[in-house]
């Protein structure tokens, strides 16, 4: 690790929760490789753990997790979702107002959350400069829910905390293009986010032909927006035809009790729990194992600002079965990484194809796409320079 910081850079993030998906997970790894690459970078979080609170991490005092400083405030618990969703610490914002000074800049992960609006607003009076990565959250499917809070919060603050940024991150072009109506005109860093390739991946058995049952996996947090509801029944569709018992589906990751017990009813309803398992939320060896038997990941989503659990199966040698509204499908599309549902293609047409097999050559082309597009440190090269162009006071060039 280089010794020898140059810039201080403050992440805020709500929560780091795996449990929360895609931006949380992501968070120590580029933070861990940025300070591998000379920047003192280090991350400003709660204690939220999903649903519950982290109970078992120290409050209020530096402590270190993957070679990642994390500094860590209790957020207010509440029967009420609303309240407890926005993630609500006062400890933080006190923190950070006597502190922020002491940064070079800050940059944030998120919006319409407590911790990341009055972090900007901080940032924008004390006049610290700050970029914030929006995780989707001013995408117009997203926007569409809990509309009139949205609407008011853009109204109070969010929109004074964009126009004032530095920049915003996205990190695909189709969430550049979903954020045009949003922040026309502002600098926007378009950055991918990165996956630790592994070295080798275990080897895949041939799965061309029917000889064998094709295994799916859906890895996502459970919402109604993956449209697993609409997997579920795609797949009874085909239970129901001549492929009658040559799948299976693992499903892994967690969501709101209500929501899993419909869809577990869902899968009575259709007479297919012989076919489905359900794996809960799955740590990184376990994750790791369940893609390498697995033959393709199924995300059919609304709306996905990049994916990351698309590029954690693709580092598997895993190819793809997404919606076009992924946000990396149509990097995935021009590899041949997999299967684009909405380019020229449905659901059950995709599912149909993936019944077949899995042809050599798109299990190649997913890993190469996931070296050549997605590992850590092409990725942070570029934000790290970014840093340097925008926040580097010029006593330290």
């Amino acid at each position: 690790m280089d010794s020898s910081f140059k810039m201080k850079i403050l992440h805020v993030i709500p929560s780091i929760s795996r449990r929360r998906g895609g931006p949380s997970t992501a968070i120590l790894s580029m933070v861990r490789e940025l300070r591998r690459k000379g920047v003192d970078a280090s991350i400003l979080t709660t204690n939220d753990n999903h649903i519950h609170r982290d109970r078992y991490s120290p409050l209020g005092c530096w402590f270190w997790i993957d070679d990642v400083p994390v500094l860590m405030f209790p957020a207010i618990d509440s029967r009420s979702k609303l309240i407890r969703e926005f993630l609500i610490s006062p400890q933080l914002s006190y923190w950070l107002i006597r502190n922020i000074n002491n940064y070079d800049a800050l940059h944030i992960h998120s919006v319409f959350s407590y911790c990341s609006s009055t972090s900007m607003l901080i940032a924008r009076l004390m006049k610290i400069p700050y970029i914030v990565r929006t995780i989707g959250q001013l995408n117009k499917w997203s926007l569409s829910q809990s509309r009139m809070r949205k609407i008011i919060m853009l109204f109070l603050v969010e929109n004074a905390n964009l126009r004032h940024a530095t920049a915003i991150h996205v990190t695909s072009e189709y969430e550049r293009q979903e954020l045009s109506h949003v922040c026309k005109g502002k600098n926007i860093l378009c950055l991918e986010l990165g996956v630790d390739i592994p070295n080798s991946a275990e080897p895949r058995s041939q799965s061309i032909g029917n000889s064998k049952i094709i295994r799916f996996v859906f890895l996502s947090r459970i919402h109604p927006k993956k449209q697993l509801d609409l997997l579920l029944q795609t797949l009874a569709h085909l239970y129901n035809d001549e492929n009658e018992k040559l799948w299976k589906l693992f499903i892994a990751g967690d969501g709101e009790n209500d929501y899993i017990s419909y869809l577990k009813s869902l899968v009575e309803d259709y007479g297919i729990g012989c076919n489905v398992e359900w794996m809960g939320h799955l740590y990184e060896e376990q994750k790791f194992r369940l893609l390498t038997i697995s033959d393709w990941y199924v995300l059919p989503s609304k709306s996905e600002n990049f994916g990351l659990s698309v590029v954690e199966s693709l580092s598997s040698g895993l190819p793809v079965i997404i919606s076009s509204e992924v946000g990396i499908s149509d990097i995935v599309f021009r590899y041949n990484a997999g299967l684009v549902v909405g380019q020229n293609m449905s659901l059950e047409d995709a599912l149909r194809f993936a019944l077949k097999g899995v042809p050599n050559e798109m299990r190649r082309a997913a890993s190469q796409l996931a070296t050549e597009r997605f590992s850590w440190q092409p990725i942070i090269q570029k934000l790290s320079l970014f840093y340097n162009e925008q926040f580097l006071p010029q006593t330290k060039k």
